[in-house]
């Protein structure tokens, strides 16, 4: 039985209905279940249909690369596995150690879906349900949905590495979450020998990837640049594209110093005008592939694919590097907007979560590392991983479950880690910005001291190099980014800051931190975009908000006489979900 080791784009399985399918494999089971693969080439179509009429049928789907040998009972870290027995009409799959690729399940009185890694796409034709207060709770506080929520209301999101069967009548299982253990044999190693370990298995797992019709992303973290170098030192990699505010920024410099020490194709993706154009249709564009969630942020990937092309079918990233290389988190920031546009029930919901971190007090009482990985990734990565595989498969170094194990033997030796507050992991990011993680806690730090022969004076995020120290040369960008980005942190600190850089020229104030001015956008030319998705009857009818006092905020905030940008952004989410939900019904 062999293993279709080509990746699918997309994989549905809908029960005890029949869904109309416009070009893809349409595979129907005497079970009843309709299985749609969305494929990339004619011979990826030939194996899936050989294999599936010899009786079973094994996909991959995610990042291959990973993969020794198919077995159910094993779980890897940015990999799906699933086995379809046609002549039984059974079907088994495992989701990944961190949730990602994501499955999703939809369920109604007709029966079920199961999509992966993307959302029910609204051509598919499943009804979807109302908004879910509770995921809207969550996306207001922290910016997405926990716990398996989404903003659909019968739309779940699998729980990493749990199982998921289908039997022969039909009948849909899930056993999770099942928490990955660390091997005996990583427990006892010193951290010297874990530091050691994690730079082989890095390089191995880099050595193993398929380069071929990729697009690199790099930044001026740590993170990518590792991941970089190790993909240099045992492929031959695609080209490398950053994505920046404009070629002036730290971010894009860095990444074109390196590129010019090897020599490697580059390009810069500026967020000027060229984003700006269009962002409206961009905005709607990706709320219908998250219903809502981030739409902000995850609108610069829509435009980064859009610079890219077409030609591009992987692109490769350092994600999971934050977690791996030094126990990071994406965010710690929580939002704490205007509480009277919210309805009453709404607002009752939100009222439940504390304006902190929704994980920390998880990682004190459950342990650090098993809620990093198997929670904290998932959740906050997910729309991410959606965006980027409506594009391309979505690959990385640091996407290695040996890696994730030594990583999590490292985080157990760590006294800080066993109970720890918000401040304290506050702290470790500005570290990391500005002089990095401990040399001799980062195997990131020592891969590239070994490995970084080319580029070993191009400095890391806010000036500081791999080995140590500091580029003397790169200070005046360095400071003006963190002054940059501390005027952008809002409260005190930020109107000093923001009172220091007033005075300086232009030349020196064009070291933007964010890649987009989104306070400028909304206020002006989103104000209208704005309107049209507050304003309309679906978000008028939804549950969701008081209307009148929505109103309100806006009209203060429109002209000028408080400032409710985080609240609107927000309400903008809601709105959108709301708006991409009732788009989608409408196919049904």
């Amino acid at each position: 039985m062999a293993i279709v080791k080509a990746v699918p784009r997309e994989l549905f399985i809908e029960a005890k209905r029949d869904v109309p399918a416009d070009g893809e494999i349409r595979l129907c089971m005497i079970s009843g279940h309709v299985i749609i693969i969305k494929l990339r080439s004619i011979d990826d179509a030939f194996l899936v249909q050989s294999n599936f009429s010899s009786g079973c049928l094994r996909l991959l789907v995610g990042d291959e690369s990973e993969l020794d040998r198919f077995d159910l009972n094993s779980v890897f870290a940015n990999l799906v596995q699933m086995e379809i027995h046609s002549r039984t009409g059974s079907i088994g799959m495992r989701a990944s150690i961190v949730g990602l690729p994501p499955v999703f399940i939809t369920q109604w009185s007709e029966g079920y879906a199961i999509t992966t890694p993307l959302m029910p796409p609204r051509e598919l034709g499943l009804f979807l349900g109302g908004l879910d207060l509770e995921g809207s709770a969550d996306v207001i506080r922290w910016g997405y949905p926990i716990d398996g929520r989404t903003l659909a209301r019968n739309v779940s999101l699998v729980d990493a590495s749990a199982s998921i069967c289908i039997d022969e009548q039909g009948v849909l299982g899930i056993i999770g979450p099942v928490p990955f253990s660390i091997s005996p044999e990583f427990s006892s190693y010193s951290l010297h020998k874990i530091i050691i370990s994690l730079c082989e298995s890095f390089s191995h797992s880099a050595a193993r990837m398929n380069c071929d019709r990729s697009v690199i992303s790099l930044s001026g973290g740590i993170d990518s640049r590792a991941a970089s170098v190790a993909l240099m030192k045992n492929n031959s990699p695609g080209r490398f594209v950053t994505l920046a505010a404009n070629e002036n920024s730290l971010e894009a410099k860095l990444a074109r110093a390196f590129c010019e020490r090897y020599g490697a194709e580059h390009s810069v993706v500026q967020l000027g005008k060229g984003f700006v154009d269009g962002i409206a249709d961009r905005l709607i564009k990706t709320a219908r592939m998250t219903y809502g969630v981030s739409i902000l942020s995850q609108s610069i990937d829509v435009y980064l694919y859009e610079q890219i092309g077409s030609g591009i079918v992987r692109r490769i990233t350092g994600n999971l590097g934050n977690q791996i290389g030094r126990g990071g988190v994406e965010a710690l920031s929580t939002s704490d907007p205007e509480r009277s546009i919210w309805s009453d029930d709404l607002g009752a919901l939100l009222d439940r979560r504390a304006c902190v971190p929704w994980f920390i007090e998880r990682m004190n009482h459950n342990g650090f590392a098993r809620v990093l990985f198997q929670q904290e990734i998932s959740y906050s990565s997910t729309p991410n991983f959606v965006v980027g595989s409506h594009f391309a498969v979505q690959q990385s170094p640091y996407a290695c479950r040996r890696q994730i194990e030594l990583a999590s033997a490292m985080f157990a030796r760590s006294k800080n880690l066993r109970w720890f507050s918000r401040r304290y992991l506050k702290f470790r990011d500005l570290r990391h910005r500005i002089c990095g993680t401990p040399i001799s806690r980062s195997f990131q730090r020592q891969y590239l001291t070994w490995a970084d022969e080319l580029a070993a004076d191009v400095p890391l995020n806010w000036g500081w190099k791999a080995r140590g120290g500091w580029a003397k040369e790169w200070i005046g960008d360095s400071l003006l980014t963190a002054v940059d980005a501390a005027s952008e942190s809002g409260g005190s600190l930020g109107k000093i800051m923001t009172a220091i850089r007033r005075p300086t020229t232009m030349k020196w104030r064009d070291r933007p931190f964010h890649l987009v001015n989104w306070p400028r956008l909304i206020r002006y030319e989103l104000k209208d975009f704005v309107h049209d998705v507050l304003g309309s009857q679906v978000v008028r009818h939804s549950g969701a908000f008081d209307i009148a006092k929505l109103n309100k905020i806006l009209s203060m905030h429109y002209t000028g006489e408080r400032n409710f940008h985080s609240s609107i952004v927000r309400a903008l989410e809601i709105g959108s979900a709301c708006l991409a939900l009732s788009d989608a019904n409408r196919h049904c």
